[in-house]
């Protein structure tokens, strides 16, 4: 912010003594100079500050503690974090468990498949990290099954196959 003041303070220099000499208002043609001069000169310091602020370490990738730790209470209640680490936010989506069947002309029941109930958690990092690898453990009575859906340097996508009652999700970065 500082950096785009001292410009437009250098540039408002530099156009007020170059116009000086057009005016009806004199200066010493050493004023004038020296007042274009600084103008410039801070015009420059400006660009160089801007520059300057736009290489910043840190806007890339960093080796920074992430995880997430979230404990269950029962099957159809948000879960509880525990101990975030570079975690902006977090949502955790419930779909209950469906079973589609398949009958014959005559009404019988012939198949059919059903789809265990899921949690989807999607995660917002606050800052970028540098991972090889999202791992997601999931621990409990009733053995969820829990998967990385994908992954980038902003955010992870995990699912959680099954009841989660008493069950913890621990998500982690490998490097």
């Amino acid at each position: 912010m500082i950096d785009r003041a001292i410009g437009l303070v250098g540039i408002a220099l530099a156009v007020l003594f170059g116009l000086a000499p057009f005016t009806d208002f004199k200066l010493p043609i050493w004023a004038t100079y020296a007042g274009i001069g600084l103008g410039i000169w801070l015009f420059g310091v400006a660009v160089g500050l801007f520059a300057g602020a736009q290489r910043k370490p840190g806007k890339g990738p960093q080796i920074i503690e992430t995880n997430l730790f979230l404990q269950f209470s029962d099957s159809h209640s948000v879960p509880v974090e525990k101990n975030p680490r570079n975690i902006q936010s977090w949502y955790a989506l419930y779909t209950e468990s469906i079973y589609v069947g398949a009958k014959d002309v005559g009404g019988r029941m012939v198949g059919g498949f059903s789809v265990p109930p899921r949690w989807t958690i999607f995660i917002i990092f606050e800052k970028p990290p540098i991972f090889r690898q999202i791992v997601a453990d999931c621990r409990g009575p009733n053995n969820p099954k829990c998967d990385v859906q994908t992954s980038n340097l902003t955010y992870a996508i995990i699912t959680i196959n099954g009841d989660v009652t008493n069950a913890t999700l621990d998500v982690s970065l490998v490097r």
